[in-house]
Formats: structure tokens, C-alpha cells, sequence
């Protein structure tokens, strides 16, 4: 053997996590916008799902499906925050209300998830779905907000189709 050690000098192992910790601070931003927008794709699925669905139940029921914003599960809040959660029942005495003995379909609780915003117009606040598979009312809309970037928005019409609407350029969000 010739004597000879190898491996890093401690000013080469000090240049390394400098280099890492400048890296990893320049990406951390642009991740952290990359995973609010996939909970916001996700959020979008989930939503076009259940609204789907409850499109469905309401004809093979034959029974108006509502289906609102729900903090708690139970019962429709008044709000137009879709960020906390939302629910589904069956409104059989079609007062857009859930009383005793009206079965509810479905539960959606989210939470709280930072620099994202899903709302619904102030004038719609809730879907009814009909025996016949329409919605009653006018389009509801509801808009999907990173930070303060309009994501996407999730439409139902009089049809009662769902469709989603991508901004075709970057747009400051209303709600």
C-alpha cells in the first residue's frame, strides 16, 4: 500500500449542501404549486364523480338527489365554501332540505388544504337533480382557486351534464 486516503475534503462536503440547500430552495416553491393544483385536479374528479352519480340515483330512484356543501355531513350549510366537504340525500319531499327518514348518499369531507379555494357561485349553492336526470335552477359553477390563480371551474347546466373549463390563459380568481 501506498499510503494514500481517498474520500471528500470537509470544503467539498461543505460546498455540496450548500449547492443541495440552494437547489432544493429555488424547487420548493414551484413543488408546492404543483401539489395544490393536483389537489385541485383531484377535488375536480371527485366532484364530477359524485355529481355523476347522484345524477344517476335520481333516475333510477325516481326521486329528486341534492347534492350541497356540508361541513359536517348531516345537513347543507349556507355557504358557498365546497372546500369543507359536500353531501348527497335523497329529497323525497323536495325541499331541498334534509329531513328524518331522507337517506343520504354520500359524504365528502376535505378539510382544510392551504392556498386552495373552492367555491360556488353566491346565487347557487346547491344541485338538484330530477327523477327525469335535470337540474333545477340555473348552471351551477364552482370554481377551483390556486393561491389566487383561477384552476378550473366545474359547471352542471339545466341538462344536468357536467363539464370542466380550463382557463386558456392565466386568470386572477374572483372568489
Amino acid at each position: 500500500m501506498d499510503g494514500k486516503q481517498t474520500g471528500f475534503t470537509l470544503i467539498e462536503l461543505c460546498i455540496t449542501v450548500v449547492v443541495a440547500a440552494l437547489l432544493s430552495g429555488i424547487a420548493a416553491p414551484a413543488f408546492t404549486g404543483l401539489i395544490l393544483r393536483l389537489r385541485a385536479d383531484t377535488l375536480v374528479s371527485s366532484m364530477t364523480v359524485d355529481f355523476a352519480s347522484a345524477r344517476v340515483r335520481a333516475i333510477s330512484r325516481g326521486t329528486d338527489v341534492v347534492v350541497c356543501p356540508s361541513a359536517g355531513g348531516t345537513q347543507c350549510d349556507v355557504s358557498t365554501d365546497w372546500l369543507q366537504g359536500w353531501m348527497s340525500f335523497e329529497d323525497r319531499n323536495r325541499n331541498r332540505r334534509r329531513d328524518d327518514g331522507e337517506e343520504i348518499v354520500y359524504v365528502r369531507q376535505k378539510g382544510h388544504t392551504g392556498g386552495l379555494v373552492v367555491t360556488s357561485t353566491a346565487g347557487r349553492k346547491s344541485i338538484v337533480y330530477r327523477p327525469d336526470g335535470f337540474s333545477m335552477g340555473a348552471n351551477l359553477t364552482v370554481s377551483y382557486c390556486v393561491k389566487t390563480k383561477l384552476h378550473a371551474k366545474l359547471v352542471v347546466n339545466n341538462g344536468g351534464r357536467t363539464r370542466v373549463e380550463r382557463p386558456a390563459k392565466e386568470t386572477v380568481c374572483t372568489a
